[in-house]
């Protein structure tokens, strides 16, 4: 079994991290988010999670068979081609709250 990019391409999400405009903590909210957006720490979330990361200097860091392996070569045309993620509607979101948490009350 192998990875697989589907024709219609795969699901794709942006996310980070932010810092909150009342923080007390606002030297470490910084260094927090610079440790993030370090070359190592991208490097450690590709061959470790397998996720893309924001800092393309992370990629120079992982072998270029670990980047193929994870389908992580390219990551631009990665990106053209994902399909990302859209909000949803309040009406259906909610449902979905409902539905999990009709889940999880039956454990």
């Amino acid at each position: 079994v192998g990875l697989g990019i589907p024709k219609e391409g795969i699901f794709t999400w942006c996310c980070g991290l932010v810092m909150h405009a009342e923080t007390e903590l606002v030297d470490e909210s910084y260094d927090l988010i610079n440790a993030f957006a370090s070359p190592e720490a991208g490097a450690f979330e590709i061959s470790n999670w397998g996720y893309g990361h924001a800092n393309m200097k992370a990629f120079e860091l992982v072998s270029d068979d670990v980047l193929e392996e994870l389908g992580l070569s390219t990551p631009e045309s990665l990106l053209g081609n994902g399909i990302f993620f859209q909000a949803l509607a309040p009406e259906i979101e909610e449902s979905y709250i409902r539905l999990w948490d009709e889940v999880r009350a039956s454990y």
